[in-house]
């Protein structure tokens, strides 16, 4: 099981990252999840993204946070 997370992570990273608002993906092997960080800001194209999402990983529970854009640090 946590070879098909890893696996659709990495699948969803390639289509998704950067749409939307979504500017990290992760995964919660103990709730069998995907995790999505997306900003906080609304963005009309988000939800839509989300829905994609939602139908790629089936089974697959996707847990959404809404959390600012990491910053590089100096």
């Amino acid at each position: 099981m946590n070879d098909s997370l890893e696996a659709l992570k990495e699948r969803l990273k390639g289509r998704f990252l950067g749409r939307g608002g979504v500017h990290g993906l992760g995964i919660r092997r103990a709730e069998n999840a995907i995790c999505v960080y997306a900003d906080m800001e609304e963005n009309p194209e988000l939800q839509a993204v989300l829905t994609e999402i939602q139908k790629e990983s089936g089974p697959i529970r996707v847990l959404v946070i809404r959390e600012a854009r990491p910053t590089a640090s100096r």
